[in-house]
């Protein structure tokens, strides 16, 4: 993936139901990494290790909207679905 954060391997990866093995961090072979699916997402979040870490105050916060939007989405789904 090209861009900043790679967040499109996760929707190829679901698309094609293949697994993820290897994350680029650079440009070149040696930048390769094994894929761990927890950092993947806290940096797609801005928060763990990578990004200095968020308060847990921030991370409720960031869970709990993404829960809510969620339930959004499956709101939108079920609905379409019953039209």
């Amino acid at each position: 993936d090209g861009s900043a954060r790679g967040g499109s391997v996760v929707a190829v990866s679901q698309e094609l139901k293949l697994p993820v093995k290897l994350i680029g961090v650079g440009e070149g072979i040696e930048d390769l990494r094994d894929f761990a699916p927890d950092t993947f997402v806290d940096g797609l979040l801005g928060i763990g290790e990578a990004f200095g870490g968020k308060s847990n105050d921030e991370v409720e916060l960031l869970q709990a909207r993404l829960i809510a939007m969620k339930r959004e989405r499956d709101a939108a789904i079920k609905e379409k679905n019953n039209e």
